[in-house]
């Protein structure tokens, strides 16, 4: 596989009704991996892994493919 070095920003948003923002990195400090070395959720990885400098893009992740149910217990 080909590892590289990926930067970007975002804003993370509930999947719910009114859509409330949980987090951005807009203007502060963006998120930065290196691909394929399993720092990320392999579904968030796949869908910016292909993008391009400066390009938008939009996307969602099934709760069993992130990180599963909120378990208050957990918390």
């Amino acid at each position: 596989m080909n590892h590289k070095v990926i930067t970007l920003e975002y804003d993370l948003y509930k999947d719910t009704s009114d859509g409330e923002m949980i987090e951005s990195t807009k203007g502060k400090n963006p998120l930065v991996f290196l691909s394929g070395s399993g720092q990320m959720i392999p579904d968030f990885e796949s869908n910016v892994s292909d993008l391009e400098v400066g390009e938008y893009f939009s996307f969602s992740i099934a709760t069993e493919n992130a990180y599963g149910k909120r378990k208050e217990e957990a918390i």
